[in-house]
């Protein structure tokens, strides 16, 4: 299988291409039509936190390419990733005041930003690199005459991400699937519920609406009372298709991600195994050995996988979550996400002088409000990335404008993972437990 690297995205054969990035986080509510739908992101807290996640950016971008972002970066945490990375692309930041707005609508309306991006020179050679495309990106790749990434087939890229497709994809392709209906409405749900109950009664399961994301749309259903609670509350609204599955024990959460080209090629990255908390994404750590864990298995799946969607027309990248329950079976698809995710940037991520066989793992912590990155910093300066090893900083907002919890990304470059235990403790005190 081949191996997943920046080199591989992109949608010429044999051309070195630059980048044009950015992070639309929020692309779910842009894909759905259901009842469901997640809502936009509101509040200065969900809006201030996902523009300081743009500094991810720089763990990929390199020095011939250009990064959109939608405020002032905080440039300390720039000038450590850009010097580590040893690349430091051009910086454009949009101007305009609402930024509550989806970047990709932002840019899409920037005079400024469409005209640079129209005059680039050479536009054979760039790419728009958004974190997902909506409409508004496929917009920014008409108006501009530069491609995107992947395919701008909009409503192939809002089916492959719906939750249904996915559960309908792993059955359809024979792999082992959680037990589960995909229901219409309410009353389909109480009957499936219904259909759970085994011999010592209630068993617990999970309502998954088909563009959740983050852990939001996620109705667990512990028990009787839970359940009726939420069919009443469905029976009110008018709710669409969703997923009801048996809650599952699981002892590994797992993901890889696929780059399938226009030529029907698929890039892997490795198996990583990640860190989730009441169905929240908390980080990532990459497997030494993932034939422990699934052996041949995700050769076979990534295969299947690639080719039906390749067959379907879809080409592009993919994010793919799994499970390894507490019996040791392997489910490969949980959920599918056309897109890059959050992790995406990590496995992509090139960190000059990398020790060999370090173990990268990537994680983020909910932080106190009000303590600043300067003081993290200097609690973090013993165990900083040096000499091949190391953590690095990649994103931090420290909450203080909203009065919420700040929210710090690390990187870890680590020859032993009991060494991010060590530096946990360090941070124990500024740490909140969720």
């Amino acid at each position: 299988m081949k191996r997943l690297s920046l080199d591989n995205i992109s949608p010429y054969e044999n051309c070195e291409v630059r980048r044009i990035w950015w992070l639309n986080i929020g692309c779910e509510r842009y894909w759905s039509n259901s009842g469901m739908a997640i809502p936009e992101i509101k509040g200065n807290h969900e809006v201030y936190l996902v523009q300081s996640m743009e500094t991810l950016l720089f763990l990929t971008a390199r020095s011939n390419d250009i990064v959109i972002l939608s405020k002032e970066p905080e440039y300390g945490i720039v000038e450590e990733l850009t010097r580590y990375r040893g690349e430091t692309p051009r910086i454009e930041i949009l101007e305009e005041d609402n930024h509550h707005k989806f970047i990709s609508e932002r840019i899409y309306h920037n005079k400024r930003m469409m005209k640079l991006l129209y005059d680039l020179p050479d536009k054979d050679h760039w790419i728009l690199m958004p974190f997902g495309v909506t409409k508004f990106d496929v917009d920014i790749e008409q108006a501009a005459g530069i491609p995107l990434f992947m395919t701008d087939n909009v409503n192939l890229i809002s089916a492959v991400n719906s939750k249904i497709y996915a559960r309908k994809m792993s059955q359809e392709s024979g792999f082992s699937t959680l037990e589960g209906y995909i229901c219409k409405n309410a009353e389909e749900i109480e009957s499936c519920i219904e259909n759970f109950h085994k011999e010592e009664g209630f068993v617990p399961c999970v309502i998954k609406e088909p563009y959740s994301a983050s852990g939001k749309g996620l109705f667990w259903l512990q028990n009787q009372d839970r359940a009726r609670q939420f069919i009443r509350f469905f029976k009110k609204r008018c709710i669409g298709e969703c997923i009801l599955e048996e809650w599952c024990q699981v002892k590994h959460d797992l993901n890889y991600q696929l780059y399938i080209t226009k030529e029907g090629d698929i890039f892997r990255s490795p198996l990583k195994r990640q860190f989730v908390k009441n169905g929240v994404y908390e980080g990532g750590c990459d497997i030494a050995d993932e034939a422990v864990l699934s052996g041949d298995k995700i050769y076979e799946c990534v295969n299947k996988i690639g080719h039906k969607l390749y067959c379907s027309g879809y080409w592009g990248i993919l994010s793919i979550d799994a499970i390894m329950d507490v019996e040791d079976n392997f489910i490969p698809v949980i959920e599918i996400n056309g897109r890059l995710s959050l992790s995406s940037y990590f496995t992509l991520a090139e960190i000059q002088g990398a020790a060999d066989g370090v173990e990268k793992c990537y994680k983020y912590y909910n932080i106190l409000p009000n303590i600043s990155l300067r003081l993290l910093q200097e609690i973090l300066t013993p165990f900083l990335y040096r000499e091949g090893t190391g953590v690095i900083v990649c994103s931090y907002y420290e909450g203080k404008d909203t009065g919420e919890n700040g929210r710090l990304f690390l990187l870890y470059l680590v020859e032993d993972l009991n060494r991010i235990g060590m530096i946990e403790r360090v941070l124990k005190a500024y740490i909140v437990s969720i």
